[in-house]
């Protein structure tokens, strides 16, 4: 590793280096983390098993996409991703709810992803 760094003349060409080298890209990341998001169903969960897991998915997404975002912007995505984050919740829902997705996403204002769980596990049980 030493006569690999002889050839730089200054510790900033040395640690631009290592940079090059050792970091790595979270794309294979992000795009493992958004097909366990696409492909992920209810199966045999219950609502509230699926929404934790989901939550776990969620939260995976949003701390690789929210590193990159300057702190200005933050809250601006957070609340497109809200909207986004419940409809996709919704999606993952067995047939047998389809009336009630429809009710909740037919709502002015259409509820967060919390209110849509309170309604789905009084509806589940």
């Amino acid at each position: 590793m030493f006569n690999n760094l002889r050839s730089f003349g200054t510790g900033k060409e040395i640690w631009d280096y290592f940079r090059c080298i050792y970091s790595q890209n979270n794309s294979a990341q992000k795009f493992q983390v958004e097909m366990g998001i696409a492909n992920y169903k209810q199966g045999n969960l219950s609502i509230e098993q699926l929404y934790a897991r989901f939550l776990n998915l969620l939260s995976e997404y949003t701390g690789i996409i929210y590193s990159k975002i300057p702190k200005e912007s933050l809250e601006a995505l957070y609340l497109v991703h809200a909207e986004s984050q419940r409809n996709q919740f919704l999606m993952k829902l067995w047939p047998e709810f389809e009336a009630v997705r429809a009710s909740l996403i037919n709502r002015s204002p259409i509820p967060t992803l919390d209110e849509c769980l309170g309604e789905l596990l009084w509806e589940e049980q």
